[in-house]
């Protein structure tokens, strides 16, 4: 490993377009503010992004997506970015943000409580071209959290197209959801069996 580089853009030369970067910091505090200029500077495109959030308008992570820089960010929270939201609700930036079989979602702060509400999401889920949702497949109680029909106010109504737990990949298509892959120390059955709604399943990946 080299020890010493002359430059930060040295350090991110070998990030190739299409990457997938996992970012640090919480708001502005603590990101890496010079690799992400020096991204700026290589012009590096399609990226993948996980991270709190996208920063603030022409600063932090914010300069990446001024760029269209960024294809996809995944991240907890909106935040201020003005561009951020544009993109979003213009279909130019894919966003990862509980589903029913149907593809609804219910996105609220404590599932069964009416604590802080859908907020922004509502903007958010109806403006992306494509929303996964990324989640736990059951409640601590062990109940599924992938339903047969939401019990909450809609965040939006069929616009889920793919749910990731910590169990299984699952698609949701017209004639219902589709296990596409199951993670290893769990088998098709125990995906079945922690699920709500009927599984299709059908050339499952089984780790």
């Amino acid at each position: 490993m080299k020890p010493i580089y002359t430059s930060f853009v040295e350090v991110v030369k070998d990030i190739q377009d299409g990457a997938t970067l996992m970012v640090g910091g919480f708001g502005l505090v603590g990101i890496p503010e010079n690799l992400i200029l020096a991204l700026v500077e290589t012009g590096v495109k399609d990226l993948t992004v996980i991270s709190n959030n996208c920063g603030v308008d022409n600063w932090g992570l914010g300069l990446l997506l001024k760029n269209r820089q960024i294809k996809k960010m995944v991240g907890s929270y909106v935040g201020e970015n003005k561009e951020f939201e544009r993109q979003v609700l213009a279909g130019e930036l894919e966003v990862e943000l509980i589903p029913s079989k149907s593809g609804d979602l219910a996105n609220w702060m404590i599932p069964g409580k009416m604590i802080k509400g859908m907020g922004g999401a509502m903007d958010l889920v109806h403006g992306a071209r494509k929303i996964i949702v990324i989640m736990d497949h059951v409640s601590k109680n062990g109940d599924p959290k992938i339903v047969n029909e939401c019990s909450l106010p809609l965040t939006g109504k069929a616009v889920v197209n793919r749910i990731i737990t910590d169990r299984a990949v699952i698609d949701v298509s017209d004639k219902g959801l589709k296990l596409v892959e199951v993670f290893e120390g769990y088998t098709v059955e125990d995906i079945q069996q922690s699920t709500g709604p009927e599984l299709i399943v059908d050339e499952v990946k089984v780790y």
